[in-house]
């Protein structure tokens, strides 16, 4: 079975990763890591030797999990979850219709735990993919192709991580995913295919309010 998306605690205790069903009905490339299907949430120690099922999905083909990040002070996880899955044959649903969770990682005598969680969809219905946090774990960024009309034009935006409001908006054309703040929080790369002189993308930088 597939598992994919590591993500070490800040303390070093703990890696969170998504791990496939042991048994569903879909086919074995719904579960590959970036289609997220048939996948829950896990915690094991950095060591291997213990794991905890933290979040468990209803083993439909509507449900899916992408990448678990921990924030940087350790007491927060986000995601994001699937409730509808991939249509290819409409534009809006080619990568399926998500929401972004929050969670706080609560590290209790039985073992690590998700508790309080919170579900944000900042402008409805759409495809959204999460990065993990601002390094002062304020933010949330994540792409979503929530404002465009094709799902190939999706932008990169953050909203407020206790809130899920306040929409920045940080790109405008083209493709763009897979967006990191740097460590100090003044910058952000990101993959593009904006002014790509073949077929394929490129990484970019930007300051982290989105001016070049």
């Amino acid at each position: 079975k597939e598992t994919g998306s590591p993500d070490w605690s800040p303390n070093g205790k703990y890696i969170i990763f998504v791990s496939e069903k042991a048994v569903h009905k879909g086919p074995y490339y719904a579960a590959i890591p970036g289609f997220g299907g048939y996948w829950d949430i896990w915690v094991m120690t950095s060591n291997g030797k213990h794991a905890w099922k933290v979040l468990e999905t209803s083993n439909s083909k509507n449900d899916g999990i992408i990448a678990p990040k921990f924030s940087h002070d350790g007491k927060k996880v986000v995601w994001v979850e699937r409730k509808k899955a991939p249509h290819v044959f409409k534009k809006k649903e080619f990568f399926g219709l998500w929401v972004i969770r929050t969670a706080d990682f609560v590290d209790s005598p039985s073992g690590p735990k998700l508790e309080n969680i919170k579900t944000f969809e900042p402008k409805g219905a759409a495809f959204y993919e999460t990065y993990g946090f601002s390094p002062d774990d304020k933010r949330i960024i994540f792409c979503s192709n929530m404002d465009v009309r094709y799902w190939w034009e999706s932008r990169i935006y953050t909203i407020d991580a206790a809130t899920g409001g306040d929409i920045k908006q940080l790109t405008n054309n083209d493709y763009n995913e897979h967006a990191r703040y740097s460590n100090n929080g003044k910058w952000i790369i990101w993959m593009s295919n904006t002014c790509a002189t073949k077929q394929g993308t490129d990484w970019w930088i930007m300051h982290a309010d989105g001016t070049m």
